[in-house]
């Protein structure tokens, strides 16, 4: 699994707050993170596209 560099970490923190989420799902949202991260690694999109997360979704919800 792709390892969270921590200023990536540390910006998705600081969104997760901005957002007004609960730092108790923390763990939680960190683990997504990295299903995501490792998703784009493996399937070769850039992390901050759009259409890579749209991709990631559909993977997700399967046919």
């Amino acid at each position: 699994m792709v390892q969270t560099l921590p200023d990536v970490a540390e910006r998705f923190d600081a969104a997760r707050a901005l957002a007004g989420i609960a730092g108790k799902h923390q763990a939680d949202l960190r683990r997504w993170l990295r299903f995501y991260l490792d998703f784009c690694d493996k399937y070769q999109h850039h992390a901050a596209l759009r259409s890579s997360f749209l991709a990631f979704s559909d993977e997700l919800h399967g046919p």
